[in-house]
């Protein structure tokens, strides 16, 4: 027998096509996960918000690792409850469409 093992080059696409709510209180930090498929696996990440790139400001930290990268986002006023969008780019190209995040108040679900 003969094993074939067949390699896909692809860019980045979101591990789930659904947008993902998360609750928060103001004063809470919250880690958001954001996992995507692709080949090859070397990606540079961006988070934005509104446009935005949000790698610049300092209620952001980021910690990324080849397929998923986590931002932890601390919750300081009621401007951070918004939709962030998460993208990952390879050497194949950008990802289209973006991985999405909505934070919302706790109890308002």
């Amino acid at each position: 027998y003969s094993l074939l093992l067949f390699s896909f080059i692809v860019e980045p696409i979101c591990d789930h096509n659904v947008t993902v709510t998360h609750e928060a209180s103001i004063g809470e930090s919250l880690n958001i996960t954001c996992t995507v498929l692709a080949y090859p696996n070397d990606l540079t990440y961006f988070w934005t918000t509104d446009g935005q790139t949000e790698n610049s400001l300092s209620t952001f930290t980021f910690s990324p690792t080849k397929l998923t990268n986590v931002m932890r986002l601390e919750i300081k006023s009621d401007q951070d409850f918004q939709k962030y969008i998460c993208k990952a780019k390879n050497k194949i190209g950008l990802q289209k469409d973006g991985c999405t995040f909505v934070i919302i108040p706790k109890g308002t679900r």
